[in-house]
């Protein structure tokens, strides 16, 4: 209800329950930890204080005056009303210039008069225009004193469901004028105090792109324009941000660890308190090549910088074909490249990019014995066969000794055919054989 009259929009009820809050917001108001700062204060203020009338309201809705300081960014020191009558409990409202809540706390004045409400210690910061208000939550009190000889346009009523109407619109429905006023309320006010930010990568990193660095609300610094300095305003918020993960040269890149302050996400949001420096921490790391066309390589991949990194390859394998059905192996020899030990499982320390490739050789040790047991039988049994013919014909059974000598002449003549055998031992095997036999059978 305003002043005396029972009108439809001047008439609410709302029953609430006011505590003291504080609400942070990335609009005109940021909230901070209080820093105690000497600074020139000034009253902003727009009534002449002579009261010329006054208002009293239902619990929630509040009557609010626009305040345009002309400091960039100013600090909220207190709040001032003047009360008229009937001292109660109330709320003081601070909004930003979108006229969204962003501090609230109660208040109980114990006489008429200026009251003040101290708000020093809360450290609200405002960025161009803000509202102060007195919110009601007691049912017709207090009343606050209204000034008509020089209206402004600042002062406003919100209803409870959060409707705006300036002073006009309302008094021209309760006392049937048109008449402009400001509410009696003031603020206290002073230069936001600044302080001094420094944004930086540590240690020091070469990405692959130049304009990789830090974005600092969403402006990007490369690493050549780093570290960057700031002078902020206490209070207010900040974004930082880094890539997770930032490409170097060939084989490097860097991870991101944390902040310097232990803050584990790459996007950051601070909020001002003091001087501060907020390093962006990577680790450098390096990739471990393993080079080898066979043998299951292992170990290929990013390392840390200085760490031991393992590498490994299987050995022997067979070698394909009928020379690894008679026991032909590719047997691993050493590595090379950056590493060159022998062993098939090495390590390295990765103090840079490395690229190590596995040696192989063909082992034919186990084909060769097979094959020369396999020729050495076959020229036993060419020389027996000729021996046994040299005695002249006679009849021989299929499992008689001739018959052996002319499957092992035959088995020789299939070696040379596939070309196992050289034409050297060849002939020198069939040469024996021939004379030989006769003489083993005479």
């Amino acid at each position: 209800m305003f002043g005396h009259c029972a009108d439809k929009k001047a008439t609410f009820v709302l029953a609430m329950i006011i505590t003291i809050s504080v609400i942070s917001s990335l609009h005109q108001v940021r909230l901070g930890i209080a820093t105690p700062h000497s600074q020139q204060t000034v009253e902003l203020g727009y009534d002449d204080g002579t009261m010329d009338r006054s208002w009293y309201w239902s619990g929630g809705a509040y009557a609010a005056v626009r305040f345009s300081p002309s400091l960039e960014s100013s600090r909220i020191l207190s709040v001032r009303y003047f009360i008229v009558g009937h001292p109660a409990k109330f709320s003081v409202l601070i909004l930003d210039s979108d006229r969204k809540s962003v501090y609230e706390t109660s208040a109980v004045p114990t006489s008429t008069g200026w009251f003040a409400v101290d708000l020093s210690a809360n450290n609200i910061v405002v960025n161009g225009e803000f509202y102060a208000a007195m919110k009601w939550t007691t049912k017709d009190a207090p009343e606050l004193g209204a000034d008509e000889s020089k209206p402004t346009g600042r002062s406003f009523f919100v209803y409870q469901d959060g409707s705006w109407y300036t002073y006009p619109e309302v008094i021209s429905e309760v006392i049937k004028k048109n008449v402009d006023g400001n509410f009696m309320i003031r603020v206290k006010v002073a230069a936001a105090p600044k302080v001094q930010i420094v944004i930086r990568i540590e240690p020091s990193i070469k990405p692959l792109l130049p304009s990789t660095g830090i974005r600092v609300d969403g402006i990007s610094y490369s690493t050549s324009r780093l570290p960057v300095t700031f002078v902020w305003e206490i209070g207010f918020v900040h974004t930082l941000e880094v890539d997770p993960m930032i490409d170097g040269a060939a084989g490097v890149r860097y991870v991101f660890v944390e902040w310097s302050d232990g803050y584990g996400a790459a996007l950051y949001s601070i909020e001002v308190e003091e001087e501060a420096t907020y390093s962006a921490r990577f680790k450098t790391q390096y990739l471990l090549t393993v080079d080898s066309p066979m043998g299951s390589p292992q170990g290929s991949g990013w390392c840390d910088e200085g760490s031991s990194a393992t590498f490994s390859v299987t050995s022997p394998l067979p070698v394909d074909g009928f020379v690894g059905m008679l026991g032909g192996r590719y047997v691993f020899d050493h590595w090379s490249g950056d590493s060159t030990t022998s062993g098939t499982s090495a390590s390295i320390t990765m103090d840079g990019p490395k690229t190590v490739r596995a040696e192989w050789r063909t082992d034919y040790t186990i084909p060769a014995v097979v094959v020369g047991v396999i020729v050495a039988t076959v020229a036993v049994s060419a020389v027996l066969l000729m021996r046994r013919n040299a005695r002249g014909p006679r009849a021989v059974t299929a499992a008689g000794t001739p018959s052996r000598y002319v499957e092992y002449l035959a088995k020789l003549e299939e070696l040379r055919t596939r070309g196992e055998i050289s034409e050297k031992t060849y002939r020198k095997l069939k040469d024996e054989y021939w004379k030989k036999i006769p003489e083993r059978n005479t």
